[in-house]
């Protein structure tokens, strides 16, 4: 499995080192030094209190739990590893102006040397947009903008575009990212054909939300035939997805079993695999033989 790309996702893991989030360092020096392809971290700007319209089941943390920002947290990184990857699953995208996500992604990228992946979103909570002075239901009109003046501001110097919500002309936003191609792009969207068309113009791969595979299965069919229409190989399409947990006789998750639905992850579309370790190990001591596992699984 060679081609299999390994994600580690830092949620919940400061709880190993007592709620520091400079655990987070450790964390990725471990995975690096043990093969792990690269590392993502979750984004909420603001948690308002309706957690009950959380669209995907049980809201998994309480209300006070610390959402740290992630591209800070992915600058610290970056600073003390040299090979691992850096991206978001997913950053709520829309709650940065066009002009801030620019220029605070291409500075990433430059100061990782070219090992950053950008993951972006429209998120599910309206509260996140109200306290940010933002629309919610423009949000994804919001998301258009941004992407076609990203692309401009990390090419162009000087940059104009003109977008439904957006415009500016003969701007200057420098640094620009280093990587050959711009900083890579995944969604993580709803698969449906709008989204398809979006992902085909602008990103390299999806994020799914859940687990099952065919819920996987049926999304990839959709994305890849957006793929087609924009006139580009399906089979180019990345995606980060996860493995169903499986739980063992005392009701506790078992990453061995867990692991028993890679395959099924990999026919339902799974070309990078997503773990989140904070469900499996209470122990930083744990994280050297858990990631090495994991890492082996490409082997």
């Amino acid at each position: 499995m060679s081609d299999l790309k390994i994600s580690i996702g830092l949620f919940g893991l400061e709880n190993l080192y007592e709620g520091d989030p400079r655990g987070y360092l450790e964390v990725a020096k471990i995975a690096e030094k043990k093969g792990i392809d690269y590392i993502t971290i979750t984004d909420h700007v603001i948690m308002g209190e309706r957690t009950d319209r959380y669209p995907f089941g049980e809201f998994p943390v309480p209300l006070e739990y610390p959402w740290f920002e992630p591209l800070s947290v992915l600058s610290s990184i970056a600073a003390v590893t040299d090979t691992i990857k850096l991206s978001n699953g997913i950053l709520i995208s829309p709650l940065r102006s066009a002009a801030l996500l620019a220029k605070a992604s291409a500075t990433l990228d430059v100061i990782s040397n070219g090992r950053f992946e950008l993951g972006i979103g429209t998120g599910w909570q309206k509260e996140e947009y109200e306290a940010s002075g933002l629309n919610f239901d423009i949000r994804l009109e919001t998301l258009d903008d941004q992407l076609g003046a990203i692309k401009q501001l990390w090419t162009t110097s000087p940059s104009n575009f003109s977008g439904k919500h957006l415009s500016f002309e003969k701007v200057y936003s420098l640094p620009h990212p280093i990587q050959e191609d711009g900083i890579p792009l995944w969604f993580g969207m709803i698969a449906n054909d709008q989204n398809a068309d979006r992902i085909a113009e602008h990103g390299i791969g999806w994020v799914p939300i859940q687990a099952n595979p065919k819920f996987i299965s049926a999304g990839v069919k959709i994305l890849k035939d957006g793929f087609s229409r924009y006139g580009r190989d399906p089979e180019t399409l990345r995606v980060r997805g996860q493995l169903q947990m499986r739980f063992d006789e005392q009701g506790i998750p078992n990453i061995d079993k867990t692991l028993g639905n890679l395959q099924a992850g990999l026919t339902a579309g799974i070309t990078d695999l997503e773990i989140f370790p904070s469900g499996f190990i209470k122990n930083s001591k744990d994280l050297s033989g858990f990631f090495e596992k994991i890492a082996n699984l490409k082997k």
